[in-house]
């Protein structure tokens, strides 16, 4: 039976957005590492680069931040798999690498002084061959790290003397997951090999090892207090997410195994050894489980979760001493999600709270930041139990009245503690941090200089202004001197003690925090686009369409739209505009004779259609719509047979500013270009793509051509210039195809695809430095169909469209940070087979201020639906709304001239209807002049003396009748007879 527990009605709740850390860019490629990491005094995140990036930020600093980037550290020359902050010193970061060494970065005890990136490291570790996958601090010794590698190795390194010091090569696959016991004396590990074994690292042998979970994907493992037991969490055999609790003593079967769900996001458990509360966070889930546990056995109740509206990349847990003591808060979680990290606070409901008493119970002696032993003394054989501090002098009543860095007791029972300068900083550094010193400060930043190492810290007092700033009971500095390099010090991890001075540590609040940005609306003109479907009667039923096969579902100009059709033969339906209702059960068709693969319909010429076969052909109809339907016959012949690729296509796209060019991809991995004046090829790019192309588009010009590919790059080609690519990138890591699309004219290239955890996300790329990685990138939601990209270039709107979705969504891209905002999303509960927008210059209604309309066809219809902005003097042209737009009438230059590198005159044309006056030169509206009158309304609620005078009448009136009646009856004789009086 499970025990009363003060905890057992933790409540948890996602912060407010002001309290989040945004404009973050993590790593989209990060797979299974370890996104996230904080310690009392920063944040880091796993940053989008093309090597090993960390971006920190202050844990302080929530809000927008003085500069766009948070300082990076340049860790490592391959991508980052795991890192993590020291338990005895919260400056001390740890980083691992596929580069195959392990490093240890200092930064500043002021998170103020935060202003340097960081390139150099304390100290290098190597050893392995190959990847180390997994990093892991020791909880009782000070310097001690463990690490799992590819090489199928768990090491230790004694930090301090830069050397490893055992051992253990027991496994047959990737260690994915570390975890030391309370003491530190065994190191339970889960491998690929599906095993899970408690190590003794320093014997370098294994204790114990049994079959773990049986899943494909990683697992991972924590120790569950004080005790013997410890739980791991991974896959079963038929991929559904489980944990399971061991015991250490006795490996043979696990304790407990339970299944969780079947989605597909390692997850990552937390435990709260403190609270006895476990949290359990999948990656790519947007909810996190809460269960406590019971020490004595393996029972474990489920609590109540947290539940949110974005997917989470990574999550990680704060030291219990930065949380908010005196709101009850037990723990605190950071989830990374999109480009942002959103906190999620925990707290235990109590109505008194005002001072430490009242909550004290809730809050036992935690771990303390002074370690039980040094690193020698745990080689040789020395075990100890953690050191415990009291939480009283942290508590605290507000979000962020945290303990800066440097205000922390400092780690130094081995005689030697960590440098507060960072390795990295430069000659040319500031003269000051960002906080000003306090009168009782006297000693320079510590971003600047390096306090001689001391003996244990001096205990703190707790200040009266502010309790969480906490400075040094020792009167005088410590001697400093200045910084200069590593070499200059015979210890590179000395470090400043407790009675060094510092810039925070005086009575006044100990972080600057980058202060509460208030919520301010983004001015837009799309932020309240409307978007509906036609009526019913004006849509297209009785449709056969086939789409299972066609990369290319529906392509439409001004005239006529086009849908791969249900039959043999490959045939495709081009079906007028104007035939709405629903179509005759017989529609002709075009039959390409193999499997239609792709079409396009010409953006210049009405009548011409271009489709690719199963059978490597491309083929040119010249149609006539009504004809087809007049004639009730289908049509074979074509206009030109084009043959070149050996294997199927895969794409086929008209040039969009040259006549008769046709570019085309297949499965022979080459990407063609033709002449359709010739019927011939031109030009070819063999031998660059390692997969089949999934996608084309061009620039504004239409000389630069983006390719996407299944081998997950991105290529930009001068096809007139040569088959070589002007620049290739690797972009989104899921296995499924993505799409590009040119951000013309602002030479950017936006793509959409799946991530490596099969989420749908975007990105955004300028075309003119790719190597920094995209500028953004962000996840969309958790659904399975290739997501097409549709781009407004005249008013910056992309549209985004799912295969099987029902929705559309709108976004609006800018030239300023974060440069993609949300507009809103058209949503129907149909799921769309395709869609595809009508030609705007053509199409939409102007003086009904539509500025896009979109085909979406299922198996059985098409539907019209018009994207409208709300405007309210509708009788002027929005010229706002619709500035010059290309005019595709006619191209800007022919086939022969543009394969000669001619260059294309665009010509622009206005959508102003004849008689209307624009918006900008229309007069301003009338204002009416504000007039003062007053209505004088007679009150129907009668008055005393109205009431008194109708009644007086009644009474009168009825008076007078009954003696009118009375005269009346005597004169006729109608008095009583005498004996009627007896």
């Amino acid at each position: 039976m499970f025990k009363a527990s003060k905890y057992k009605h933790i409540v948890g709740k996602v912060q407010k957005r002001e309290l989040w850390y945004p404009d973050l860019r993590p790593n989209p490629s990060s797979g299974d590492a370890t996104t996230i990491k904080s310690s009392a005094g920063y944040v880091a995140v796993n940053w989008q680069s093309a090597s090993g990036v960390l971006g920190v930020v202050p844990l302080s600093m929530v809000g927008k931040r003085p500069k766009s980037d948070p300082t990076l550290i340049h860790a490592h020359a391959g991508q980052l798999t795991d890192f993590d902050f020291s338990p005895f010193d919260d400056s001390l970061l740890a980083t691992s690498s596929d580069d195959a060494t392990a490093k240890l970065w200092r930064l500043p005890s002021d998170p103020a002084a935060l202003d340097t990136n960081l390139t150099s490291p304390l100290v290098t570790l190597s050893g392995p061959k190959k990847s180390i996958e997994v990093i892991a601090w020791h909880p009782t010794a000070s310097y001690v790290l463990a690490g799992g590698t590819v090489d199928r190795t768990v090491r230790v390194w004694d930090v301090e003397a830069s050397a490893e010091r055992g051992a253990v090569a027991s496994f047959a696959e990737t260690v994915t997951g570390l975890a030391w016991n309370y003491d530190g004396s065994v190191l339970a590990a889960v491998s690929k090999d599906k095993k899970v074994r408690t190590i003794d690292i320093r014997g370098s042998n294994v204790l114990q090892e049994a079959e773990g979970h049986q899943g494909l994907k990683s697992s991972r493992v924590t120790w569950l207090g004080s005790g013997v037991r410890f739980l791991t969490t991974g896959f079963s055999k038929t991929r559904e997410r489980q944990y399971a609790v061991w015991d250490m003593r006795d490996l043979s079967k696990p304790l407990k195994m339970t299944t969780l769900d079947s989605s597909t996001g390692v997850i990552t458990p937390l435990f709260d050894i403190d609270t006895n509360v476990l949290f359990l966070a999948g990656q790519g889930d947007s909810s996190v489980k809460v269960y406590e546990v019971q020490d004595s056995a393996a029972i474990i109740q489920e609590l109540s979760g947290v539940q949110s509206d974005t997917p989470q990349r990574g999550i990680c847990m704060i030291p219990k001493r930065a949380c908010t003591i005196l709101e009850c808060e037990v723990a605190r979680l950071l989830r990374l999600v999109n480009n942002a990290v959103s906190p999620i606070s925990f707290t235990v409901p109590r109505k008194m709270k005002s001072s430490w008493h009242d909550v004290s119970e809730l809050f036992p002696p935690t771990a303390s930041t002074e370690p039980a032993m040094s690193a020698s003394d745990y080689f040789g054989g020395k075990d100890a139990q953690p050191k415990q501090m009291n939480l009283e002098k942290y508590a605290v009543s507000t979000y962020f009245s945290t303990l800066s860095v440097n205000e922390l007791p400092s780690s130094s029972s081995s005689g030697s503690s960590m440098s507060s300068t960072p390795a990295s900083s430069s000659s040319s550094s500031s003269s000051s941090s960002s906080s000003a010193p306090s009168p009782a400060a006297s000693s320079p930043s510590p971003a600047h200089v390096t306090s001689q190492p001391t003996p244990s810290p001096a205990p703190a007092s707790q200040a009266t202004s502010a309790p969480a700033a906490v400075a040094s009971s020792s009167p005088a500095a410590s001697p400093s001197v200045p910084h200069a390099s590593m070499g200059g010090f015979s210890n590179p991890f000395s470090g400043p003690s407790s009675g060094t001075s510092s810039p925070s540590s005086s009575s006044s609040p100990s972080v600057s925090r980058s202060g509460v940005v208030p919520k301010v609306v983004r001015s837009s003109k799309f932020r309240h686009i409307v978007s509906k479907a036609v009526q019913r009667t004006k849509c297209y039923d009785n449709l056969k369409v086939q789409g299972s096969q066609s990369n290319t579902v529906v392509a439409a100009n001004a005239s006529f739209f086009v849908v791969p059709w249900v039959g043999t033969g490959g045939p495709i339906a081009v079906i007028p505009l104007g035939m709405t209702g629903r179509l005759p059960s017989a529609v002709p068709c075009i039959e390409t004779g193999s499997q239609v693969m792709d079409f396009d319909v010409s953006p210049f010429h009405d009548e011409l259609i271009a489709t690719g076969g199963e059978d490597a052909h491309i083929k040119i109809w010249r149609v006539n719509p009504q004809g087809y339907f007049s004639e009730k016959k289908n049509v074979t012949a074509c206009d030109a047979d084009l043959q070149g690729h050996t294997r199927k296509l895969n794409t086929v796209n008209f040039h969009p500013v040259a006549d008769h060019v046709l570019v085309s991809s297949g499965a022979d991995q080459t990407v063609r270009l033709w002449d359709l004046t010739q019927g011939a090829e031109v030009l070819a790019i063999k031998d660059q793509h390692k997969d089949a192309v999934a996608s084309v588009s061009w620039d504004a010009q239409g000389a630069l051509m983006a390719t996407t590919c299944k081998d997950k790059m991105l290529r930009v080609f001068d096809p007139r210039s040569g088959p070589q690519p002007v620049w290739e990138v690797l972009s989104h890591g899921g296995s499924k195809g993505s799409k590009a699309v040119w951000i013309n004219p602002k030479q950017r290239i936006f793509t959409v695809g799946f991530g490596k955890s099969s989420e749908r996300e975007y990105m955004l790329w300028d075309a003119r430095n790719t190597g920094a990685g995209p500028i953004t990138t962000r996840s969309i939601d958790q659904l399975s169909g290739v997501i097409t990209p549709f781009y407004d270039e005249d008013i910056g709107v992309m549209y985004l469209a799912g295969k099987g979705d029902g929705s559309i969504k709108m976004l609006e891209i800018e030239d300023e940070d974060p440069y993609v905002h949300y507009l809103t999303e058209f949503s129907s509960s149909t799921p769309q087979m395709g869609v595809c927008p009508l030609p705007k210059s053509k199409v939409v209604d102007v003086k009904a201020c539509e500025i896009a309309r979109f085909l979406k066809v299922t198996d059985s219809s098409c539907e019209p639906i018009q994207m409208t902005v709300p405007r309210t003097r509708t009788e002027f042209f929005q010229d706002d709304l619709y500035p010059p737009t290309r005019d595709m009438s006619s191209a800007s230059i022919d086939s022969q001239g543009w394969f000669a590198g001619g260059t294309p005159q665009i010509t622009l044309k206005s959508l102003q209807p004849e008689g209307m006056t624009p918006l900008s030169l229309a007069p301003a509206p009338a204002k009416k002049a504000p007039t003062a009158f007053q209505v004088a309304m007679a009150d129907p609620t009668p008055s005393k003396e109205q009431v008194l005078s109708k009644f007086h009448e009644t009474i009168v009136g009825r008076f007078k009748e009954d003696d009118s009646v009375a005269s009346q009856a005597v004169m006729d004789g109608e008095g009583a007879d005498d004996d009627e009086w007896a």
